[in-house]
């Protein structure tokens, strides 16, 4: 006999825990999670910058961060983790008067949405900021102290941690191959040693959530995505409490949050291919170093450390925003995937408006942007450039 559950969770890094916290919290914990990883976080979580900021070009993408700063500001109070919250910033730095004048754009968008925050920097106020880095060629600056890092695991656990405590069950090792539709109507999820009925399925699966879908013909153009990070080893001239600082293709930096002194270097390559990849490409890294060399005024001879360095996966979709959302068939399928690269700063946003849509039956104002269906009612995210 199969087991059952009122609510499948395929999926169970950040997001997935996420899901089934609030869900707890919504009062309905007859919930399971199943992981295809051996331990927690195994896929994407694990593999993340830990970078969090409310600097988006979208007032639905602020409004997201706003919730997730609210949950994240009282988090270790509910689930007795503390999230690791460092509020150091994010200065997004203008080398052309185009890109200039794009961060101004984007600034009146962010006021609009209420962020006042954020501010527009001259060069001076700029190099004041970050004195350790060069500054001859930038023409201003965007820059919001209420951006910075966090641990994406701390946060995980912490989520996954109080669902448990509240009786949602945790799968590991077991992988979803096939959700059981019947009559129009999700009823099953299957694979090796897995058979579990359920009333609802939450595919939350990461860079791998586009191959279930397609076990289902649903194919919503999300695709696995290799992203980078360099790490160097000990670079005490970069400040410890130094805000990401990106450049204006993208290329960004940040001393390491994982305390081993160094600095984090992420770029995201536009001419990566779709694929399951995640080796870390030596000659990408250092690349990327020639790039901070340039960047910082003391630059030393800082060295990429193969043992700092990891590559992990985006879940791409066309707009770069995710999907969130039910579809209308089969019935009880929802979405939460497809983030690329904001998972992990927008997981408690998702995970309460994925809990209302089960526990009341309706989308909240604050996920409808972010629809699976938006692309055929016209209402995709215009692009906007290197931020996303």
């Amino acid at each position: 006999m199969p087991d059952r559950s009122r609510v499948g969770i395929i999926g169970g890094g950040i997001v997935g825990s996420s899901i089934a916290f609030h869900l707890a919290e919504a009062g309905i914990s007859d919930v399971t999670v199943i992981d295809r990883g051996p331990l927690p976080g195994w896929g994407s979580t694990g593999r993340a910058a830990g970078g969090f900021r409310h600097q988006f070009p979208h007032p639905a993408d602020i409004a997201f961060s706003r919730f997730a700063f609210d949950r994240l500001q009282r988090f270790e109070a509910e689930t007795g983790v503390d999230p690791n919250l460092r509020l150091h910033g994010y200065l997004f730095m203008a080398e052309s008067r185009a890109r200039l004048e794009q961060l101004r754009q984007i600034h009146r968008i962010q006021r609009q949405a209420g962020l006042e925050e954020a501010v527009m920097l001259d060069r001076e106020s700029v190099a004041e900021l970050v004195p350790h880095v060069v500054t001859d060629d930038i023409l201003g600056a965007s820059f919001c102290p209420l951006d910075g890092f966090l641990d994406p695991l701390y946060i995980m656990h912490g989520f996954a941690r109080a669902a448990r405590a509240s009786g949602v069950g945790f799968l590991l090792g077991q992988e979803v191959e096939r959700v059981v539709v019947e009559s129009g109507k999700v009823r099953g999820l299957q694979g090796p040693g897995l058979d579990l009925e359920v009333e609802w399925a939450v595919v939350a699966a990461g860079a791998w959530s586009g191959r279930l879908l397609r076990q289902l013909g649903i194919d919503l153009r999300l695709s696995p995505v290799r992203r980078q990070i360099a790490g160097t080893h000990p670079l005490p001239q970069l400040p410890s409490a130094s805000p990401m600082t990106f450049e204006d293709d993208g290329f960004h930096f940040r001393k390491d949050h994982l305390g081993g002194g160094g600095a984090n270097l992420i770029f995201e390559d536009p001419a990566e291919p779709e694929s399951f990849n995640q080796e870390f490409d030596v000659s990408f890294g250092a690349a990327l170093r020639e790039r901070l060399v340039r960047r910082l005024k003391d630059p030393g001879e800082p060295l990429v450390s193969p043992r700092r360095s990891w590559a992990g996966l985006y879940a791409v979709t066309p707009d770069h925003h995710p999907y969130i959302g039910s579809l209308p068939d089969p019935a009880g399928l929802i979405l939460a995937a497809g983030f690329s690269g904001h998972g992990v700063m927008h997981s408690p946003a998702t995970g309460w408006s994925v809990a209302q849509m089960i526990a009341n039956h309706e989308t909240p104002d604050i996920a409808e942007p972010y629809s699976p269906l938006r692309f055929e009612r016209g209402l995709q995210f215009p692009a906007s450039g290197n931020i996303y």
